[in-house]
């Protein structure tokens, strides 16, 4: 069995529970507190001996800081520094398969080769969310899921 510590970076403001979280929600200083609260958690799950610290896809999510899986996971290789690093998402219908190969290979670099990677097909909130109709040919068919993630795969060999 493998023990996995989910690194959500939550940020907590009061009433800010609207979905999709509009920018009027966010405050700078709560933010820098969310992300550094949610590294020192990291790398204490990593010092503790969780095999993986993890980060996940949450775009407009109220409560969450993770809207770009790659970027969390790249600050999580300065702080995690023996458990694997997983990542959950991108959501690939949403994103282009060359910029998620050449961003993991970014990240697997700096993790030392330690990056795990669940590609997910997303939910109705990413899928008709306020960036989706900006993303061109987004959607959410699983032949979408399919066609990009194999097009990520093709830039990764």
């Amino acid at each position: 069995m493998k023990l996995c510590y989910l690194a959500t970076m939550s940020y907590e403001r009061r009433g800010a529970r609207r979905w999709p979280a509009p920018a009027s929600d966010y405050e700078p200083a709560l933010g820098v507190q969310a992300y550094e609260h949610g590294l020192a958690q990291a790398r204490h799950a990593d010092e503790v001996g969780f095999d993986m610290v993890s980060v996940s896809e949450h775009p407009y999510t109220p409560g969450l800081m993770t809207p770009n899986p790659m970027v969390a996971a790249a600050a999580l290789t300065q702080v995690v520094k023996r458990a694997e690093i997983a990542i959950l998402g991108p959501v690939m219908p949403l994103n282009n398969p060359v910029r998620v190969a050449e961003e993991l290979a970014m990240v697997d670099t700096l993790s030392g080769g330690r990056t795990r990677i669940f590609f997910v097909r997303g939910t109705p909130n990413e899928w008709f969310g306020p960036a989706a109709s900006l993303v061109e040919g987004s959607g959410h068919r699983r032949s979408d899921q399919r066609q990009r993630t194999a097009g990520a795969q093709r830039v990764w060999r």
